[in-house]
């Protein structure tokens, strides 16, 4: 190896010498004008037979994509002059069929997409607002739970949350199964959902809470709910009005009962007035009502229906026997003589708490539909057996419906 590359570097150092050489002879020529030029053919080799074929092969090659651009460059010319992005779009497909699939392809690809966006939005619309109505019922239902508590704290509480959430205005689902195309604006209406538990709920507080506090939050919140169903409202305090005569009928009769006088006939004008301080109504007043229920035969209060989307409230009331107030005092009577004397005592405290209370409750009653409606009495036709007095009617409506007994009574 090392033999053959020392014979291939002399080699090549002959070689330069020779071009070397040559080129300074050249110089030397060219100098001295002696130099000699080759000489040109006046005619170029011909070429064979390929070589022919080839050229004419490439020439017809050339010519072929020259006409095809200037065609194409002439039809755009022509397409773009008058022509619409549609038109043009056409002929574009005509002169071109296979490009229609590929348009038909993306045409479905884009409703495809559309749709798919489409029902991505109605998932999310319906389950956002089943989410929210969830949600409010939760709260709602808490606040019923609440309402039924032992704490008087949490049930004020309770009463203030169900008067708010009664009086609420909702957007709710009105159409469970909706169309893919239809507006989503035409699914919604905006109801009071809770109105008529909320009211319902409340005027049943009225008639058994025994808590002053918690009873005073119950006749605010039934006032903020009387604008939203007026006639339900009435139509449910009348019958809480009802109700509470007979509690504080059978409070009267118990409260006698425990106390010095063996027969109806025994209850004496002082002890009327007793049970009338307790009561905070008039004495001549507690002896009409427990007249009238000793007349009272019975009634019944009729289904009633509230308008529009407004409570139902259904009270119908058992047939009560003749001299209510009598019977019950002499069955009050009858279970407290085997007492002993500390019983009797303890019972007659009992008793006078029960009466307090079931007035304080009907008093409340009273005001609110007086409040409600001032021209209510208890003799009004239609109105049953209201007991409103006097002394019930509060002064701002006293004023509404006789200016010259409210000015005589300042």
């Amino acid at each position: 190896m090392r033999f053959n590359a020392r014979l291939l570097t002399l080699d090549a150092f002959l070689v330069f010498a020779l071009c070397v050489g040559a080129a300074e002879t050249a110089r030397a020529d060219e100098a001295s004008g002696q130099g000699t030029r080759p000489e040109v053919s006046a005619s170029p080799a011909p070429l064979t037979k390929e070589q022919r074929d080839l050229i004419e092969a490439q020439t017809k090659n050339e010519l072929a994509q020259h006409d095809y651009y200037v065609k194409q460059t002439a039809r755009l010319d022509n397409g773009a002059g008058g022509k619409s992005v549609s038109g043009r779009l056409l002929d574009g497909l005509l002169a071109n069929p296979a490009g229609i699939l590929g348009l038909v392809g993306a045409f479905l690809a884009l409703i495809g997409a559309g749709v798919a966006a489409r029902v991505a939005y109605l998932s999310f619309f319906f389950n956002y607002h089943s989410t929210l109505k969830n949600q409010t019922d939760n709260q709602f239902f808490e606040a019923l739970k609440r309402f039924g508590d032992v704490s008087p704290a949490v049930r004020s509480g309770a009463a203030g949350a169900l008067a708010l959430m009664g009086g609420m205005k909702i957007r709710q689902l009105k159409k469970p199964n909706p169309g893919l195309l239809m507006r989503t604006s035409g699914l919604l209406a905006e109801e009071q959902p809770y109105l008529a538990a909320a009211l319902d709920q409340l005027i049943s507080g009225l008639m058994i809470e025994e808590d002053r506090t918690v009873l005073a939050v119950i006749r605010t919140g039934l006032e903020a709910l009387s604008p939203h169903s007026r006639e339900s409202y009435l139509k449910g305090l009348r019958a809480a009005n009802r109700h509470l005569q007979e509690t504080v009928v059978a409070a009267l009769a118990e409260y006698f009962a425990a106390g010095e006088a063996a027969t109806r006939e025994e209850i004496s004008a002082p002890m009327w007035g007793v049970a009338g301080t307790l009561t905070n109504y008039r004495s001549s007043d507690l002896r009409r009502l427990a007249e009238r229920y000793d007349k009272q035969v019975g009634h019944r209060v009729e289904q009633s229906a509230g308008e529009g989307a407004g409570p139902k409230i259904s009270i119908v009331k058992d047939q009560r026997p003749a001299r209510y107030f009598t019977n019950r005092f002499n069955n009050y009577r009858a279970m407290f003589e085997p007492l002993s004397a500390e019983q009797k005592a303890a019972r007659r405290v009992a008793a006078t708490d029960s009466l307090a209370s079931a007035a304080t409750r009907l008093h409340a009653a009273s005001g609110l539909l007086m409040a409600a409606d001032p021209t209510a009495s208890d003799t009004q036709d239609g109105a049953g057996e209201l007991f409103l007095t006097e002394t019930d009617r509060p002064a701002a409506y006293t004023s509404l419906t006789k200016p010259d007994e409210a000015k005589t009574a300042r």
